[in-house]
C-alpha cells in the first residue's frame, strides 16, 4: 500500500492545529468542569489570544525590546510578583510555531525553578530574546495561511483538547479576520495585539517568547538541564 505524501501546506496545517490543541489543554481545559457532547465556545480564550499565540509563533517578540535595561527591569520585577495563579500544572516551555521554532518560557515555574538566583536566570534570560529578534523569523504569507488554517480548524471542530471541541462562532471569526486584513491594509504592517480581559483573568499570562536556538546556545538552557530534566521535544 503506498503511502500518501502531505504536502507542505498540509504539514503545516497540521502543526498549527498542534499549536492551538496544546495552546487549549494548558489553558482553556482546566476552566471547564464537565465534557459536553457537542463543541463550545472558549472562555478563557477570545479570538485574539489564538491570533497573538499564532502572531507570537511566527514573528517573536522583537517589537517589545526597545530598550535592553528597561526589558530587564520589567523582567525582574515581574518575576518577582506574589504568586497568584497555582504552577502545579503550568509548564516551563510551551510551543508556539508549527515548526516548534518559536517558544514560550513561562516566568512561573521558571521562578520556582531559580528560587534565589532570580537575577541571575533574568540576566541570562534577557540574552536569550535579544538574540532571538536576531533569528530570521517566518513571512506574512505564512502568517496570514496560519489564520486560515485557525478558521478551518475551527469551523470543522478539529481543534478537540481534554476531549472537548472548542469552537468559536464561524461568524466571530471571519469578522475578525476581516478586521485584521483591514488593519493591516491601512497600517501597512501586521497588527501586534493584547490578550484578552479574559484570558487575563483566567490565565494570569506571564512569560517571555524566545527562539528555540537561541534558548538552545544559551547557559540558560544548560542551568535548566542541571536542575531539570525537560519534557522530551523542548530542549535538545
Amino acid at each position: 500500500m503506498n503511502r500518501v505524501e502531505l504536502s507542505p501546506q498540509q504539514r503545516y496545517r497540521d502543526g498549527v492545529r498542534e499549536v492551538l490543541v496544546l495552546q487549549y489543554e494548558l489553558h482553556e481545559v482546566g476552566h471547564h468542569s464537565v465534557c459536553p457532547d457537542k463543541p463550545v465556545e472558549p472562555l478563557a480564550h477570545g479570538v485574539s489570544d489564538i491570533y497573538k499565540c499564532l502572531h507570537q509563533g511566527a514573528f517573536g517578540v522583537g517589537h517589545d525590546i526597545t530598550n535592553e535595561d528597561d526589558f530587564r527591569g520589567r523582567l525582574i520585577e515581574e518575576m518577582m510578583r506574589p504568586q497568584t495563579v497555582s504552577t502545579s500544572t503550568e509548564k516551563l516551555l510551551e510551543s508556539l510555531s508549527a515548526d516548534g521554532a518559536l517558544l514560550r518560557v513561562n516566568l512561573r515555574p521558571l521562578r520556582l525553578l531559580f528560587s534565589g538566583r532570580e537575577e541571575e536566570v533574568c540576566r541570562l534570560l534577557v540574552q536569550v530574546c535579544l538574540q532571538s529578534t536576531a533569528i530570521a523569523t517566518q513571512s506574512p504569507a505564512e502568517f496570514f495561511f496560519a489564520l486560515e488554517s485557525f478558521r478551518d480548524l475551527n469551523r470543522f471542530g478539529e481543534l478537540r483538547a481534554g476531549g472537548i471541541v472548542f469552537s468559536f462562532s464561524e461568524k466571530v471569526v471571519e469578522a475578525f479576520l476581516r478586521e485584521i486584513n483591514l488593519l493591516a491594509k491601512s497600517m501597512g504592517a501586521i497588527p501586534v495585539l493584547s490578550h484578552s480581559p479574559a484570558y487575563r483573568k483566567f490565565n494570569n499570562p506571564s512569560y517571555r517568547v524566545v527562539h528555540r536556538e537561541a534558548l538552545r546556545k544559551s547557559p540558560l538552557a544548560e542551568l535548566i538541564r542541571n536542575l531539570r530534566k525537560i519534557e522530551s521535544g523542548y530542549v535538545h
